[in-house]
């Protein structure tokens, strides 16, 4: 665009065969297209805004013709894809908010049933044990606390990792 020679309202601006310029069919702007005459003795619409063209034409009629049409197809072409982007946008925040709203429910279910889990072993109804006691009958038949504890582990680690595993289940599909 450079190489291009505005018109500052010579003679040739002036003609009343000329065409009020739409708006730029890639900008928008409404103040920046002008009438442009260009090196090659042909004339066209450019956007002083984002550098488009109209194409090169005989006449300043014939290039604001051209701008005037390919900016009412953009408009029109415009506010259809307006819409589908909103309908898309609202149908994906749609999915969004039942997928979160599924994540949610499946969170909250596995945070109550280890919370019942939890409930399941109150201290006071289970009191800690004498442990020396404890150890001393299970050493009488060939059993160590060790033992015990590691098999009592394994059972809660058992429980903890399937409540683990259905959270990341469930938080999934956020992540996508």
């Amino acid at each position: 665009m450079n190489e291009l020679t505005r018109i500052q309202k010579s003679e040739k601006t002036m003609t009343t065969d000329i065409p009020e310029l739409k708006p730029c069919p890639f900008c928008g702007s409404k103040y920046a297209p002008q009438l442009c005459d260009m090196p090659n003795g042909k004339h066209a619409v450019c956007c002083d805004k984002c550098n488009s063209e109209s194409g090169y034409f005989e006449s300043f009629c014939e290039a604001a013709a051209a701008w005037n049409i390919r900016a009412h197809e953009n408009e029109q072409l415009s506010k259809a894809e307006h819409l589908d982007k909103w309908i898309s946008r609202a149908h994906k925040a749609e999915t969004t908010i039942k997928t979160q709203s599924d994540v949610l429910e499946k969170v909250r279910d596995t945070a109550h049933r280890i919370s019942q889990w939890c409930d399941a072993y109150p201290l006071d109804i289970f009191p800690e044990p004498d442990f020396k006691l404890a150890r001393k009958g299970l050493k009488s038949v060939g059993i160590t606390m060790d033992a015990v504890s590691a098999s009592n582990m394994r059972h809660v680690l058992k429980g903890i990792t399937g409540y683990a595993k259905e959270l990341e289940s469930a938080l999934k599909p956020l992540e996508d």
